[in-house]
């Protein structure tokens, strides 16, 4: 600006400027909340000229990289600052460019929007168009779902699942964890898997044959499905199927029976289709044989098991004699037809024959055997024959001793009880000798026999002589067991077995079965007495064992430690009242461990109004332990009955936090087995909060009723509706969370219970109002939630902003985040308690939008006061927006005075305030001055600023720079200016002080166009005449002055014809005279004069009836162009006047007009002063 003060001084000045353009004419940007815009645009000379300038915006919002700039093309970056505002906020204004060629405003809008979540299908903005994305491109739904956009979509209605999703986007997330969500979202229904059939029979394969088993599912959506295998003879193509290998809703899984492992009978396998949510079986029953044939052997072997059941029936006297040998001759009949080589069959039909009396037919069966016609093989066959021969008389007396035979067979073979009950029928060592035979017996169970004949056998000698009952060996309690399950167990010998059981050093489970099942038969004391010392012995705390005890106890049995596994072994509630015998017991004796010691307080609690006394005993022990268990964490629902009942009400900081750790524990039981962990998430949490379930138990932690619950199995796999559960809560909290916050309990859950999770259903008041406090400073909390804590808090202080209390809490907050949250609510607070430098730095951060103007006016009074009036950008930001607001005082005026820089017009109005308040306006005069020149605008009152200025004498250079831009304004480009400019070129004129020429011809010009001069300035004229008359300038406005000023530069007589082009341009005037009486001229070419700065001037003396054509060439920018052509004529020219050109004109209009009197009159005037002339003047030799 100073070059240009300089410039305009010494009369170096360009009035013609090329225009300013811009490559764009506004901005209209749309801006995603959070995010904050950078942008650019670029400025230019029309003709390419460099160009230089300041540039400014109209709002704090919009910001420029760089107040100047200089070039040929400037590039102008600016940047729009969305701090502090939300989602359907706007930011308004103009980014002001001030250039050496003229001002230009671009005007910026910028609305802030919500972050669009989009896809191929489109914008996605709710879970329903999510959903349908899912249906139609499953893998793009689940990249979005695992990106952080998701959240994006989880507004309004949607918020709901929240937690939810939060949870189910858990690392790892899969493509189960999107089912889940959209199935527990409500927005799907699950999918359900179905087989096109449940089993299937293959016979008679010559070779392997593959099938296919069909899949269906009930709807779309992601499954995952693992197949296993049952069978080495089947196989399948895949081991893992999913969504992707289903087409449409169906999926074929190719399965093949390989021949090669059938082998010989009937196979079974099995396919199993398993998900997360089924298990669907496939069987599949496979023969290499002929389907009847294959059942053959399967059918022949029960056949024969039932003939041995039919005569163990008939040992044990279940079954009478004929109705066993009639089933039992059916049987043998059927087992022939099957195999009439069958050589066992054949020996049972002789057996039953002989049983039944019938020797002769006996003798016919056996008649082939003895003949050598069938053939025996083994031991037994020789056995079975031998003693049958010998019953019927087949054999001859020389070899009717078959013991040795039989006795040979036998250690061959001694695992068969047959071939020693053979034996023993045989052999008289045996005879009368019982023990010997049980002997014989057990050695042959060792071997490995199992033959319940052999047990029946071993009982019967038992039942006769109980005395052989001397130990409880494996073999005895098999026999003792088999006695059991067939009912012919003795009281005696169970009172026996309940004895020895005492000398077993160890516990046996065969023992225990056989006594407890023997109790339910012989319920005596001694057999319930060595049940428990038998249980003792082993693994005493199982809880199927808890009956024994109970039964104990109740016949008040004496056994060391009953009372202790009582109380382990006991399930179910502590709601059930103890036996007194236990209460009293273990008011001495108490070495429970803690969780059975907290299940005996409780009941002794729930009880305490039906027994007093107890609960006095144990009152001091349960105070005790119930402190110790807290200081552990310890929690279930016997700890919870303990802490409600004494340390629900704490009355130290400890304590209370002890309490508001375990305050809001759950009871959670789930029947699904494959759960592992229970996750709990929170919307108002940022971490979710992980519990082992045990046994279908978890007992969990929930501060809210908006808490999602999910589960989580051994696979990591989580899910939310599709497992079914019971919530139990185990403590009444409202009384103790009241007691925590009075003591000031700092407690992430006391916190979100106190201060709900919900925004409606936040309440701030003076009991809650700490507790608000601590979470709006809780790490663990989401961002977002803190955000409305510290919203309700501002309101609460915007309330109560009168009180003492707050003045504390203002220099304990974080001011930053609380603004960040509610800028306005907390720059109303801080105005209002005098924190001005705290107010001042959040509204420059975040905005002053929506803050009172009144408040801001007093925050920029106060803040311009402190800084002592220095200049300082973002308070000249907020006195500017508080001042086009319409609000303003004499501070803000003097500050925006000394510092504000916006357009020319702004400037004024600006002057024009400051100067209502009567403040000294001289920098603001000189800086509009500067800036008018600058970018050669006109100030309004430009006159009144000009005069202010000069009257606080302001620097010469600058009024004479500003006179000559206005001159050439008015004199060059013909503007209107006040007329009160030309009193100050007039004074500097009379003072003669430096002035361009410029400004002479403008006051020169003024004066031709006054309708009368003062005396001072007719001679101001002549002075001015003079001047331009040295220096050759002439212009047609001169003709204009009065008369007797411009007669001596006989200006009357002349015709001027005086255009304006380009100063550096070259005219040439083409014209011809044509006269009343006379014929045309030819056309005669002249230059034209550049008088001045482009006025180019050409004179012509034209007498009365005379018409001047003529029209120009101007040579510019290297173009010739041709202008119209006009036409000039004097004949209704002015006549009066005495010049010798006026007299001549006068005679001719005369003639013209016929006047002869006038004519005569003209001529005389004319020959006398022509004679004059002569007589008076003389020429100079």
């Amino acid at each position: 600006m100073k070059k240009r003060v300089v410039e305009l001084v010494h009369g170096s000045f360009t009035c013609e400027v090329p225009r300013l353009i811009a490559s764009v004419s506004e901005f209209q940007l749309a801006i995603p909340e959070g995010n904050k815009y950078r942008g650019s645009f670029s400025i230019g000379a029309e003709d390419g000229s460099k160009i230089k300038g300041l540039v400014t915006s109209d709002s704090h919002r919009i910001l420029t990289a760089n107040d100047k700039f200089a070039g040929n093309t400037c590039n102008i970056i600016f940047g729009v600052d969305t701090e502090g505002l939300r989602a359907g906020d706007a930011v308004e204004g103009c980014i002001l460019i001030s250039s050496n060629l003229s001002e230009l405003q671009i005007p910026v809008r910028a609305v802030i929007q919500e972050e669009q979540v989009t896809s191929s299908e489109g914008g996605i903005q709710t879970l329903e168009d999510f959903t349908k994305l899912c249906m139609r491109n499953l893998r793009e739904g689940f990249r979005l779902f695992t990106s952080e956009r998701f959240v994006k979509i989880l507004n309004g209605k949607n918020r709901a699942f929240l937690a939810l999703y939060k949870g189910m986007s858990h690392n790892p997330v899969t493509y189960q964890h999107m089912e889940e969500f959209l199935v527990s979202a409500g927005k799907k229904e699950a999918v359900t898997l179905s087989l096109d059939k449940q089993q299937k029979a293959v016979y008679r394969l010559d070779v392997s044959q593959k099938d296919t088993l069909y899949i269906y599912k009930n709807t779309w959506g992601y499954v995952r499905m693992e197949i296993e295998v049952s069978g080495d003879f089947l196989q399948v193509e895949k081991k893992v199927v999913t969504s992707d290998d289903f087409i449409g809703r169906i999926y074929g899984l190719e399965y093949v029976v390989d021949r090669e492992k059938l082998g010989e009978g009937k196979k079974f396998g099995r396919i199993r289709v398993r998900n997360v949510y089924q298990v669907l079986d496939f069987e599949v029953e496979a023969s290499a044989e002929e389907g009847m044939h294959a059942l053959s052997n399967t059918v022949r072997k029960r056949k024969i098991m039932w003939l041995f059941r039919d005569y163990l029936g008939l040992q044990l006297k279940r079954m009478d004699y004929r109705t066993w040998y009639e089933r039992s001759s059916q049987l043998v009949q059927e087992l022939k037809e099957e195999d009439r080589n069958d050589l066992m069959v054949l020996l049972y039909e002789v057996f039953l024959a002989y049983t039944n009396d019938e020797n002769a037919r006996a003798l016919e069966l056996l008649w082939p055997v003895k003949e050598g016609k069938i053939k025996l093989n083994g031991n037994l066959e020789k056995a079975v024959y031998l003693s049958l021969a010998k019953a019927v008389n087949l054999l001859p007396v020389e070899r009717r001793e078959i013991t040795p035979f039989l006795r040979r067979y036998y250690q061959q073979e001694p695992d068969s009880y047959l071939l020693l009950e053979l034996l023993l029928r045989e052999d008289l060592s045996y005879e009368n000798m019982p023990s010997k035979v049980l002997y014989e017996l057990e050695r042959c169970h060792e071997t490995g026999c199992a033959s319940p004949f052999l047990y029946l056998r071993a009982w019967q000698l038992l039942e006769e002589q109980e005395s052989l009952l001397r130990k409880l060996s494996p073999f005895m309690l098999q026999v003792l067991n088999f006695a059991l399950k067939y009912g012919i167990l003795t009281e005696g010998l169970l009172l026996r077995a309940a004895f020895l059981s005492g000398h077993q050093k160890e516990f046996s489970n065969t023992v225990y079965r056989l006594l407890s099942q023997g109790y339910e038969k012989f319920p005596h004391r001694e057999i319930l007495e060595a049940i428990c010392k038998l249980l003792m012995k082993g693994n005493p705390v199982k809880k199927e064992y808890f009956r024994w005890y109970s039964l104990a106890v109740e016949h008040e049995i004496r056994i060391t430690r009953l009372y202790e596994y009582y109380i382990e072994t006991l399930e179910g509630s502590s709601s059930q009242e103890l036996p007194q015998p236990v209460r009293m017991y273990f008011v001495y004796n108490n070495t429970l461990g803690e969780r059975k010691k907290a299940f005996l307080y409780a009941s002794v609690i729930r009880h305490k109004e039906q027994d007093r006394t107890s609960y006095l005993n144990y009152g001091k022990a349960m105070t005790k332990f119930a402190m110790d268990s807290l200081k552990k964490g310890r929690m279930n629902e016997d700890y919870a009955v303990l802490y409600q009942e004494f340390l629900s009400r704490p009355e130290s900081y400890e304590a209370g936090q002890l309490l508001a750790g375990i305050l809001f524990t759950c009871k959670l039981t789930c029947e699904n087995r494959n759960i592992r962990s229970v996750v709990v998430c929170h919307n108002a949490l940022k971490k979710e909060q992980v519990y082992p379930c045990i046994d279908g138990v978890a007992y969990i932690s929930l501060y809210s009723e908006d808490a999602c619950i999910l589960f989580e199995d051994e696979k990591r796999r989580r899910f939310a509706t599709t497992v079914a559960y019971t919530l139990e809560k185990l403590m009444e909290e409202k009384e103790s969370a009241r007691c925590c916050m009075e003591l000031g309990v700092a407690d992430t859950g006391l916190e979100l219970y106190c201060c709900r999770e919900r925004a409606w259903q936040m309440e701030v008041n003076s009991r809650t109002l700490e507790c608000y406090r601590k979470a709006a400073d809780n790490q663990d909390f989401t961002d977002s939630y803190r955000c409305q804590v510290r919203k309700r808090l501002l309101d609460y202080y915007v309330q109560h902003r009168e009180e003492k209390f707050l003045s504390e809490y203002l220099f304990q907050m974080d001011l930053r985040e609380y603004a960040r949250v509610d800028k306005v609510s907390m720059a109303v607070i801080l105005i209002e308690r005098g924190m001005y430098e705290e107010a001042f730095s959040l509204a420059a951060e975040f905005g002053y939008e929506g803050i009172p103007v009144q408040l801001l006016l007093k925050l920029a009074s106060r803040m311009i006061l402190k800084k002592d009036f220095e200049e300082d950008e973002e308070l000249l930001c907020l006195t500017g927006y508080v001042y086009q607001a319409g609000k303003y005082d004499e501070i803000m005026l003097s500050y925006l005075r000394d510092h504000y820089m916006g357009t020319v017009s702004e400037l004024c109005r600006l002057w024009g305030k400051v100067r209502g308040f009567q403040l000294d306006t001289y920098p603001l005069n000189e800086r509009i001055l500067l800036l008018s020149m600058f970018v050669r605008a006109f100030p309004d009152r430009g006159d009144e600023i000009l005069e202010c200025y000069v009257l606080q004498q302001g620097r010469e250079s600058v009024i004479v720079a500003f006179l000559t831009y206005l001159s050439a304004c008015y004199f060059l480009q013909e503007q209107e200016i006040p007329k009160g400019i030309f009193t100050y070129l007039e004074k500097i004129y009379d003072r003669e002080w430096e002035m361009d020429q410029v400004c002479k011809l403008a006051l020169l010009k003024h004066y031709s166009e006054s309708g009368s001069l003062t005396g001072n300035q007719e001679q101001q004229v002549k002075r001015l005449l003079s001047e331009c008359n040295g220096l050759g300038l002439r212009f047609e406005f001169y003709s204009r002055l009065p008369s007797q000023l411009i007669q001596a530069y006989q200006i009357e007589d002349k015709v001027f014809i005086e255009e304006r082009f380009k100063p550096d341009s070259r005219v040439v005037i083409h014209y011809q005279l044509q006269g009343e009486d006379s014929g045309t001229q030819e056309w005669i070419s002249e230059p034209m004069k550049d008088m001045y700065r482009g006025i180019f001037v050409k004179e012509f003396l034209l007498f009365y009836g005379e018409t001047l054509t003529y029209y120009l060439s101007v040579l510019e920018d290297d173009e010739v162009r041709k202008t119209e052509t006009y036409q000039l004529s004097l004949v209704d020219m002015d006549t009066t006047g005495i010049t010798r050109y006026k007299l001549l004109n006068k005679i001719l209009a005369a003639k013209k007009l016929g006047s002869r009197e006038m004519m005569e009159q003209a001529v005389r005037q004319y020959l006398w002063q022509d004679a004059f002339a002569s007589e008076v003047f003389h020429m100079m030799q």
